[in-house]
């Protein structure tokens, strides 16, 4: 044993030259082609509006610029419902179609440098929505202050997946004197909603497929405050992309997978997806 020790102290003291020949090479890792980013969440109630920008590659530190030179058209089948216009910025309105409820339109943009992106999607109906009671109560959360206590009637289409979302919020102006929707948070202690993205709480009905359900709500208030709250049905296109962005939302913990965001927009990224909303206004006493 004591012979061998002068040949293992020798191997010990050649351990750092051996570590240190490493030879690092320099991988060029190209960027993919840029592609159009299409987004558009649309409504029976309003215009048509897309938002187009391009897709960079891992390595570029530009910032997203809207794609100002597109040609983007809303089609049913093979029918072309309007060609979209540019109103600055990479958003692209149209001027008189409105989407309609249970129609299905496809979205084909392009652009010079870029292949063409299509999507395809739709609205559903309105929710269903009845008994709809709003009273003053105390505030369960702030000791002295009020409250909105709400409640509704939704009745569940049978034989279909079904999916929603539940937001309030009031509407504002800002110091330069620009309009602005305000979040208005909604307390609920059922268990029915799934998730929450801002102030939208989302929920499917695989809970209750067919049933009315009951929805209970509460939000602090005070005199003269306005809100309105907005409940919508979503697509399935609408919620999955909902659902994977809020999963997306843990993607610093090391015990979850990484998330993609759902998208359906071929040859692109991005989103086209259908909603429908039914509003109701509260208004408080001054």
């Amino acid at each position: 044993m004591l012979k061998e020790l002068p040949r293992i102290c020798c191997l010990l003291s050649l351990l750092p030259l051996l570590l240190g020949c490493e030879r690092v090479l320099p991988l060029d890792m190209p960027d993919p082609a840029p592609r159009l980013v299409l987004n558009s969440m649309f409504q029976p109630d309003s215009l048509w509006q897309v938002e187009l920008t391009a897709s960079q590659g891992i390595t570029s530190s530009q910032e997203y610029e809207g794609v100002q030179y597109a040609t983007v058209q809303v089609l049913q089948g093979d029918r072309l419902v309007e060609t979209l216009t540019h109103t600055g910025n990479g958003i692209y309105r149209s001027r008189q179609a409105y989407p309609a409820a249970y129609t299905h339109y496809r979205i084909i943009a392009s652009a010079p440098g870029y292949p063409t992106a299509e999507g395809a999607g739709h609205a559903p109906d309105k929710p269903k929505t009845d008994g709809v009671q709003a009273r003053m109560i105390a505030s369960p959360d702030n000791p002295g202050g009020a409250a909105v206590s709400l409640s509704l009637q939704l009745e569940d289409r049978p034989g279909q997946a079904n999916y929603y979302y539940i937001r309030g919020y009031s509407r504002a102006i800002d110091a330069s004197g620009r309009p602005y929707l305000e979040p208005v948070s909604l307390t609920s202690r059922s268990s029915l909603f799934e998730f929450s993205l801002g102030s939208r709480w989302f929920f499917s009905d695989k809970l209750f497929d067919g049933i009315t359900r009951q929805l209970d709500l509460y939000y602090n208030t005070y005199p003269g405050q306005e809100v309105q709250v907005e409940i919508a049905q979503l697509s399935a296109d609408y919620y999955q992309y909902a659902q994977t962005l809020y999963k997306q939302s843990y993607k610093d913990n090391i015990l979850t997978q990484p998330v993609g965001v759902h998208g359906n927009i071929k040859n692109g990224f991005g989103i086209f997806a259908g909603y429908h909303v039914q509003t109701y206004r509260f208004k408080t006493r001054e």
